[in-house]
């Protein structure tokens, strides 16, 4: 059941930090692959922690853009 009728900038943001909690749990996923490896899933993991973050961050920007706004036709914040 919908509870919000969220704008589409907001339903982005939400989706981004999905992606964001979603990277974040294969945070120890290097931690029983063999020693030569794990230079490399610790690396892997680091850059698509930084791939979620920096798309969370152009939504956020986005949504702060097009005015704050939660709901289609809430008031718009002026910056």
């Amino acid at each position: 059941m919908k509870h919000y009728n969220y704008t589409k900038e907001l339903e982005t943001v939400l989706g981004q930090l999905k992606e964001v909690q979603h990277t974040k749990k294969h945070e120890k996923l290097y931690a029983n692959a063999p020693a030569d490896h794990k230079p490399i899933l610790r690396k892997a993991y680091k850059d698509a922690l930084k791939v979620a973050l920096f798309n969370l961050s152009i939504a956020l920007d986005t949504w702060v853009i097009e005015g704050c706004q939660i709901e289609e036709g809430d008031k718009r914040c002026e910056l």
